[in-house]
């Protein structure tokens, strides 16, 4: 294949960096050619190496710790050429659920690292890369791809008020670069994808920076990150173009329509604090953990530093 990709990736939780680089690795199996730049907090700068070990020719940048994994990438998209490109590959470390239940749609359910791994799902291994790539080649109006299950609408009548907000934004973001007459918008959830490079472009314009951010809040309703999240697929659908998925199978479809409906069950509220009481475990992604059952002490997981 003759393509060209831009890989951009943003770590913040370096012990994901594993399945991520497994990830890239399958650009390589079917000969693809790419450039990859990574971006880390300040607080992982030694973490570069590691990168470094994988791919010598990688750009490694260092990223203030705002906008999750948005302004990173928005900051990557600022100071590059995508004329260069075919396509653009945006990955990141999202971290796990854990036992809490997420759902989009109220159809689909998650929990674990279920999300993060659909998230990855049409990079993870070389099949779906390369069903990827030629249902790209064959169908010259797909614009982004993920899996089918995460691909969200999101309308402004939406009664979620963080939601509600998000989508106007989008499409009012939007309408300033290309006419979009909207009243809702659809787009990855999670924000990891394949595009056609070109469909960025007008991206480029609003040159965003740093201080248009804020920290990372998720209570925050007017949170740029999370209405940029909704522009990427909104842009690519104002240019006539689709998010579809083209890998997935009626196999992989039937398997996690049972996987979700357990984590269903699992999401109300009697069931929950049933299993809470029986087992929960305590503690941050990133802080020491604490398993229990029935409220006693069993075990201590050290965080890894």
């Amino acid at each position: 294949m003759s393509e060209k990709v831009l890989v951009v990736v943003h770590i913040f939780y370096p012990i994901l960096w594993r399945q991520i680089k497994h990830c890239i690795s399958n650009l390589d199996k079917l000969y693809i050619d790419y450039d990859l730049v990574v971006s880390i907090p300040q607080e992982l700068n030694s973490f570069s190496k590691n990168i470094y070990t994988f791919n010598n020719r990688a750009v490694v940048i260092v990223s203030e710790n705002v906008g999750y994994d948005i302004w990173p990438f928005i900051k990557v998209l600022n100071n590059v050429e995508l004329d260069n490109y075919d396509y653009i590959i945006k990955l990141h470390t999202k971290r796990g659920k854990g036992f809490e239940v997420s759902s989009i749609r109220n159809k689909y359910y998650f929990m674990g690292s279920s999300w993060r791994n659909l998230l990855i799902s049409f990079i993870s291994n070389k099949c779906n890369l390369k069903k990827t790539f030629l249902a790209f080649e064959n169908d010259p109006l797909l614009g982004m791809v993920n899996n089918g299950k995460l691909i969200d609408v999101n309308e402004i009548s939406c009664k979620d008020e963080h939601f509600s907000f998000c989508a106007k934004k989008a499409i009012e973001c939007v309408n300033r670069l290309i006419k979009y007459d909207s009243e809702f918008v659809e787009f990855v959830a999670g924000s990891m994808f394949i595009c056609r490079a070109k469909l960025f472009k007008p991206l480029q314009s609003f040159n965003f920076q740093l201080k248009d951010f804020s920290s990372a809040n998720r209570d925050e309703i007017d949170d740029l990150a999370h209405v940029l999240e909704r522009v990427f697929g909104g842009i690519i659908s104002a240019q006539g173009y689709k998010i579809s998925d083209p890998y997935s199978t009626l196999t992989d479809n039937v398997l996690f329509f049972f996987y979700s409906q357990f984590c269903r069950f699992l999401s109300l509220r009697a069931v929950k604090k049933i299993i809470r009481f029986i087992f929960r475990v305590d503690g941050c992604y990133n802080e020491d953990k604490i398993i229990r059952i029935f409220k006693i002490k069993v075990f201590k997981i050290k965080k890894r530093l």
